[in-house]
């Protein structure tokens, strides 16, 4: 577990990489991992030094020759010199080091780049590693740093990489449940999460329950392996077990340094695209995980001859690689797109047909789509299977929830979800309201289709639509309402010269509302569930659950703290509300003074920017003391800001209308098209 201290150098990294004018995380993370190697190799080398000194041997520093290119030969320059000194020279150094352990991530540093723009950025980001000593702490303090650095990774790599949540990387690991021995693959490493995730849950394996530590979103700390006596055990774990690749030098570069940091003394990572040609597609691995780039289709002309399905999907191949690799008895657990469970194509079917007629499909575990957030919202699965043999039943489970968020903010919830039911169902292939299990002869009539939802057992009860005729006279009457909206919208002034803005006032918001926050409780969902009743308790993005007691009981405007859509064109930021209610601590309360009018406050702050006061680089947060600053424009008169906030109220209502009559016609559509089939059926093409 991270200590706080260390925590908030990390942010203040990240920070000062966003200021300082790198906002690609990908290259962020990279040239960090640059600096950090950069200190790691002083560290090491000391480190050996020392230990050589004290056996009275010889010893032969990596920096001979080049003492100006040590850590402490220029961390203390000023910004210009540091500047020019690690780009002319120590950067150079580091690309050239081929020797032994130490130096292996420098082999994969041929198309590195050192694009740190700034002087002063770099000063900073020295200062910041320097403090944290890195390698002076613990093997596990050391992961979590990288870890936590790795957080930061919100978009996707240039051919489609992202960084698969930690917690769903736990749970695929757990189905197989790898051990001392067994060689392990990635052939899509990216940040070497698989790989990392199998060292530690065989290390969690070894070492005693009374010295593990866990956190609230189930990582495991002090994963010592105590129980692992053996010299010849650790230098299997540590230097032949782990083995990955990928075709982007970025992610081999963050994966190396992953990896190092945790303690995989010689990681086994190789620039390789593993459904080319010039990849080897040898069946030497016991155990494969992966979450590869489904990036669509790749040229014919390169695909590798040993694949024998005719296609030039990506998802298609790598479920055939996936087969390849493994040895007679190894298993994998792999993620795929939903179109490879379902897809109809021949290469599809044939696809399918493999898993279950040469391996023993064992799990079939359908994701929800917002697991991938904010990357990707398409819907995957994950797949247990292993070679050799045939498939006799498979077990689907339709995961609802996994412990976060479904939308692109991914907050946590619980960290677990529907996670610790799919473990111990899994191992007795267990059937309740969100698994099943199914014979392979079944399957095989539904052409070998995967998708849980061909199996599920539903009840069927007759569904009642609205004559088509009666919702067209519903939507006539709104359709008249919102042209007498319009009608009455244009007949009012809704022009603002310039010479009335001038006379508008201009203050802080701290001036015009008295923050209410010293009032506000958070409380837990698992109490909240206690204390139900018809109040409505309320968070940055609205209402978020009922309570049956209220702190207050009058017009207010609620504006998001933490969690809000900060940045959104689409979605408010703040939101009026009326009578009583509570309010957690993710949203700031305001009571508007007299001079404000509170719907003309509501509408000036709900899409207001306000990500120049925002703080936080991992979870950004509009402090009390930043929203304080926030300048608000508004006309003297009173009735003049109501005027307006009418305005934009009917405009409002008139959007909602509009929303109505939307969803009225989809009624139309959904009603006439289940006619349609229930009556005549599915039609046979």
């Amino acid at each position: 577990m991270l200590a706080p201290e260390l925590k908030a150098q990390i942010n203040k990294l990240w920070d000062k990489f966003w200021s300082g004018g790198i906002a690609n995380p990908l290259t962020a993370i990279e040239q960090m991992s640059y600096l950090i190697f950069m200190k790691r190799l002083e560290d090491l080398d000391t480190i050996h030094s020392k230990r050589a000194s004290a056996r009275k041997e010889q010893y032969k520093s990596i920096f001979e020759g080049h003492e100006n290119c040590r850590w402490p030969q220029w961390k203390h320059l000023n910004a210009e010199a540091m500047l020019k000194h690690v780009q002319l020279e120590v950067f150079p150094f580091i690309k050239e080091l081929h020797n032994g352990d130490d130096t292996l991530y420098s082999q994969y540093m041929k198309d590195a780049n050192f694009v740190i723009p700034k002087a002063s950025l770099l000063q900073e980001a020295v200062a910041i590693i320097d403090e944290m000593n890195i390698t002076e702490r613990n093997q596990d303090t050391q992961g979590d740093i990288y870890e936590h650095l790795l957080g930061e990774l919100k978009t996707s790599g240039l051919n489609g990489q992202f960084r698969t949540p930690r917690h769903i990387i736990r749970m695929m690991i757990e189905l197989v449940d790898p051990d001392i021995g067994q060689t392990i693959c990635d052939p899509a490493c990216g940040t070497a999460g698989f790989l990392i995730g199998a060292y530690e849950h065989v290390l969690r394996k070894y070492t005693s329950d009374d010295i593990i530590r866990v956190d609230e979103d189930g990582t495991s700390h002090n994963l010592v392996g105590d129980k692992i006596v053996e010299k010849a055990h650790w230098n299997l774990l540590k230097r032949e077990t782990f083995y990955g690749f990928d075709f982007d030098t970025t992610m081999i570069r963050i994966g190396l340094m992953n990896m190092i940091l945790h303690g995989i003394e010689r990681p086994n990572i190789r620039y390789a695209d593993t459904l080319s040609k010039k990849f080897d597609q040898k069946a030497q691995y016991d155990i494969v995980f992966a979450n590869p780039p489904f990036a669509g289709s790749i040229d014919k002309s390169d695909i590798n001859d040993a694949f024998k399905l005719d296609t030039a999907k990506t998802e298609l191949l790598f479920v055939e690689l996936f087969y390849n690799l493994l040895r007679v008895g190894g298993r994998t657990a792999v993620i795929v797109p939903n179109g490879v469970l379902f897809g109809s194509s021949n290469a599809h079917v044939q696809a399918r047909k493999l898993l279950l007629e040469k391996c023993q499909l064992e799990a079939v575990v359908s994701m929800p789509s917002g697991v991938f957030q904010p990357y990707s919202g398409v819907g995957t699965a994950v797949l247990v299977f292993a070679k050799g043999g045939k498939t006799e039943n498979v077990w689907f489970y339709g995961m609802l929830k996994d412990g976060y968020s479904l939308d692109q903010k991914r907050d946590f919830i619980d960290g677990k979800g529907d996670i610790p039911d799919i473990i111990n169902k899994f191992k007795k292939r267990q059937e309740s309201d969100q698994s099943i299990l199914v014979p392979f002869e079944v399957i095989k009539k539904n052409n070998y289709a995967l998708s849980i939802s061909r199996f599920k057992k539903t009840e069927n009860a007759e569904v009642v639509y609205e004559d088509p005729k009666t919702i067209i006279e519903k939507l006539l009457n709104i359709e008249e309402e919102i042209t007498t909206d319009l009608k009455d919208l244009n007949e009012k002034d809704m022009t603002f010269s310039a010479e009335e803005f001038l006379t508008w006032e201009c203050k802080p918001l701290g001036e015009i509302v008295q923050f209410l926050d010293s009032m506000r409780i958070p409380i837990k969902e698992t109490d909240r569930a206690k204390r139900r009743g018809s109040i409505p308790y309320y968070g940055a993005n609205g209402q978020v659950d009922w309570i049956n007691e209220y702190i207050f009981d009058e017009p207010l405007v609620l504006l998001a703290e933490d969690g809000g859509f900060f940045g959104s064109k689409n979605h408010s930021i703040a939101y009026k509300i009326e009578g009583k209610s509570w309010v957690n601590n993710h949203a700031h309360v305001l009571r508007p003074k007299p001079e404000i009018d509170i719907d003309y406050l509501h509408w000036i702050l709900s899409y207001y920017d306000v990500t120049p006061f925002l703080s936080g680089s991992t979870r950004f947060k509009l402090t009390k003391t930043d929203a304080s600053r926030i300048p608000v424009s508004f006309p003297k008169e009173i009735q003049e800001q109501k005027r307006i906030a009418e305005i934009l109220n009917k405009t409002e209502k008139m959007k909602q209308k509009r929303e109505q009559a939307n969803q009225l016609t989809n009624k139309i559509i959904h009603g006439l098209t289940i006619k349609m089939r229930q009556k005549f059926g599915h039609p046979r093409f």
